[in-house]
């Protein structure tokens, strides 16, 4: 248990979200032969009054080998959408002359589709640290280190990292004050850091439960963050909104300047209001279970965090849901954690099986609906999840 913020280590804190029994690692789907094997943890999500962080006080840093190992997949399937996304990260966020001739760390390169993306830019080499065994770096200015980031494993002189892109890796990190402080110990003056994490404002905002996960430890809003990077020398050059405001990047530069502590004063305007958040999640979840009872057979799109961990949180028969459905292969074939639900590829075919598809995955919602209609010309009853629960078609 950590019974104090990761931040500045206040003890003041108000619970936000509290889950028992929930599956270890939502976006990781078990073989039938692992039932017996599954692993459970619990989520007390609570909000600093302090500084504003929000985190998982349950976290064990013990389970980190349990989660990430060799196989583990952020299972994000490389659509039309998600590469323009890309794209717009590259030209908005980083900016192109920040990668151009120059030398770049990725820290959590996934599948490496980003680290291509660079390289297509112009950079000169990137220096990409991914533990898992999954996916294989072909392009030989991409230098694939095959583990979890440490600065001493980089195999080039500090002078010569031009860049530093890290992803979607801070909110995993047990302590974030350790990671911010190893980047801002190798980061030479001048260069370049980009940082992107989901945002904690839009999370309250929204009730989005469904983002707490057990992976994720950490949940920034932008002012907290920028100035936490701040008090270890990297001065903010920019803050872009993304996906809607559901996450947010972070460009900024390493300076000789740096203060040691937080201004709890600065930060008093960040803590939000979180009354409601839990009656809220609660009356969704009966909303979604009405939903799926009214149909003879219905669908699940979404085999990743958000829609496999919200049917974790629901009392379900054995006919309740038909499969889960997903485009990623290498889901298919496989089971949901703790509900046993086969997740499947769509295809035209079984779809017409389903009386209705309720889509759980709000970055990706507005596409698979789309998708769903045109491509595989589901005409039954069609629902979103976010940013509430309503039939679209």
């Amino acid at each position: 248990m950590i019974d104090k913020c990761l931040v500045c280590g206040s003890t003041n804190l108000k619970e936000v979200f509290h889950a028992t029994r929930v599956p270890l690692s939502p976006n990781a789907p078990i073989d039938e032969a692992d039932f017996a094997s599954e692993m459970f943890v619990e989520l007390n999500i609570v909000q600093c009054q302090q500084c504003s962080l929000i985190y998982n006080q349950a976290f064990e840093p013990s389970m980190i080998e349990k989660i990430y190992t060799k196989n583990y997949s952020s299972g994000i399937p490389n659509s039309p959408k998600v590469l323009r996304r890309y794209q717009e990260i590259i030209d908005s966020a980083i900016l192109p002359e920040n990668i151009k001739s120059q030398c770049v760390v990725e820290i959590g390169a996934s599948d490496f589709t980003f680290s291509e993306m660079m390289i297509d830019r112009g950079a000169s080499e990137v220096i990409a640290f991914e533990p898992s065994d999954l996916f294989q770096a072909t392009n030989p200015l991409i230098h694939h280190i095959n583990t979890f980031f440490d600065p001493e494993k980089i195999p080039v002189a500090p002078e010569k990292i031009d860049l530093i892109v890290m992803r979607h890796v801070l909110e995993h990190v047990p302590d974030p004050l350790e990671t911010i402080e190893q980047l801002a110990s190798f980061a030479k003056l001048g260069a370049k850091l980009y940082i992107e994490v989901p945002n904690s404002e839009d999370i309250i905002k929204n009730n989005r439960f469904y983002d707490f996960f057990y992976e994720h430890v950490t949940y920034f809003n932008p002012k907290l963050l920028t100035k936490l990077l701040e008090d270890f020398g990297f001065i903010t050059c920019s803050v872009t909104s993304l996906v809607d405001g559901q996450h947010f990047g972070i460009l900024c530069e390493k300076t000789d300047f740096s203060q040691t502590k937080l201004s709890q004063t600065s930060l008093e305007d960040t803590i939000q209001a979180i009354e409601g958040f839990a009656s809220y999640t609660e009356e969704f979840l009966k909303e979604l279970q009405k939903v799926i009872n009214s149909y003879d057979e219905v669908a699940i799109y979404g085999a990743g965090n958000h829609g496999l961990g919200v049917v974790s949180l629901l009392e379900l028969d054995e006919r309740s849901i038909e499969c889960f459905l997903d485009a990623n292969q290498m889901k298919a074939g496989k089971y949901s954690p703790k509900t046993h639900i086969p997740i499947m590829q769509p295809k035209k075919d079984n779809l017409q099986e389903f009386d209705a598809v309720v889509i759980i995955a709000p970055l990706h919602q507005d596409e698979i609906a789309c998708e769903l209609s045109s491509k595989f010309g589901f005409t039954k009853d069609l629902w979103v999840t976010y940013p509430d629960l309503s039939k679209i078609s």
